[in-house]
C-alpha cells in the first residue's frame, strides 16, 4: 500500500478493506497487523469476527461495518461483538437484512446493504 501511494494519488486516510464470507477471516488477520493504516473495514456475511489483539489502544482504529442476513441467526453474536469492540474503542455498524440468509437475494436487502455501505464510507 505504501508503495502504491507513492506512485498513485491515493488518499490513505480514505482507504477501506473489504471482505466477503470466508475472505473475512484473512481480512481480520491483515487488519490486526495494520489497523491504523485503514479508515475502515467492510465485512459482508463474515465467517469469522475480527480479533484486534495485536493493536495498541493508543493507535487510531478503523471503523467496521458488518452486514449479514437475519436468517443466519447471528444477530445476537454480532451485537455482542459490537459491544465488545465499542468497549475497546472501535466503532462497529451492523446492517442485518431481514428475511435473508448468507447470500442476500432480495432487491430490498441489496438496496439496504448498498445504502449501509454508502453511509458507512461517505457518512462522516
Amino acid at each position: 500500500v505504501a508503495e502504491l501511494s507513492v506512485r498513485l494519488p491515493i488518499d490513505q486516510d480514505r482507504m477501506f478493506l473489504f471482505g466477503v464470507s470466508a475472505e473475512t477471516t484473512y481480512l481480520g488477520k491483515f487488519l490486526n497487523q495494520s489497523a491504523p493504516r485503514w479508515r475502515g473495514a467492510i465485512l459482508l456475511n463474515p465467517s469469522g469476527l475480527l480479533e484486534l489483539s495485536g493493536t495498541s489502544t493508543f493507535q487510531p482504529m478503523p471503523k467496521i461495518l458488518i452486514s449479514a442476513g437475519e436468517l443466519e441467526g447471528r444477530e445476537k453474536e454480532l451485537k455482542e461483538f459490537q459491544q465488545k469492540m465499542l468497549n475497546s474503542g472501535v466503532l462497529v455498524d451492523l446492517a442485518i437484512a431481514p428475511g435473508e440468509k448468507h447470500h442476500l437475494i432480495g432487491n430490498l436487502a441489496q438496496r439496504q446493504r448498498t445504502r449501509a455501505m454508502i453511509d458507512f464510507i461517505f457518512g462522516d
